[in-house]
């Protein structure tokens, strides 16, 4: 089953008279359960990618099928709807809220969407990534490794059939990073899940099973 499937995509950005083409023509497809990871000098696009598989943002043209459903037909609302029920987030810099302790910030998306918790779930992946003695602690008291630990819990918590990850690791010193990807990795097999992950590092990139390689907002290699 296609996870992703991308045709024609592309993407222009306009600043007064002047005009960025971020995304020219790319054509993807992303099989379910795949770990895949995006690579290219920075402005290359692999984030405006990431976003615009995330629904994160518009294209100019072309179309994104996650799961086989067109996202470029949802209106703003149901786009985000669509977002919280089938794309977990995982970001450079957490995106924590330091008003709420872990627990809280785990399942903020299942209390969005007015889901009930699933307590048991949640436990397996608190366990899985060894927070469970974190989890009423603040952010702030936490290390960079342990942030993106939780940011990633918060991910895993709707049971999203997609995560995409934009730099997750960094922030992180070279053996947290191999460790929060292998951590990454491990989840995507037990939970059957597609990961896409966006990198600078050459060596992050090859925990992955494929490497998407991009340059002036193209593909340029899939292996």
């Amino acid at each position: 089953m296609r996870a992703v499937r991308i045709i024609s995509l592309k993407k222009i950005y306009r600043s007064g008279q002047m005009y960025t083409q971020a995304l020219n023509n790319v054509s993807l497809v992303i099989e379910a359960g795949e770990f895949v990871a995006i690579v290219g000098a920075s402005g290359c696009g692999k984030t405006t990618l990431l976003n615009m598989i995330g629904g994160l943002d518009r294209p100019s043209e072309g179309e994104i099928y996650i799961n086989e459903i067109l996202i470029n037909d949802l209106d703003e609302e149901e786009l985000c709807v669509f977002r919280r029920k089938n794309i977990g987030f995982v970001f450079q810099n957490y995106n924590l809220l330091p008003v709420l302790n872990v627990y809280e910030n785990i399942v903020l998306p299942q209390k969005l969407e007015g889901c009930k918790f699933d307590t048991k779930y949640i436990e397996e992946i608190v366990d899985f990534l060894g927070i469970r003695d974190k989890l009423f602690q603040m952010p702030s008291t936490l290390s960079g490794g342990q942030q993106q630990r939780v940011a990633i819990a918060r991910a895993f918590c709707m049971k999203p059939a997609i995560i995409l990850a934009d730099e997750p690791t960094g922030n992180l010193d070279s053996r947290m990073s191999r460790k929060v990807i292998e951590l990454m990795q491990k989840m995507s097999e037990i939970y059957k899940q597609t990961t896409v992950l966006v990198t600078h590092s050459k060596e992050i990139a090859r925990i992955a099973r494929r490497i998407i390689r991009m340059g002036d907002g193209e593909v340029r290699t899939s292996i």
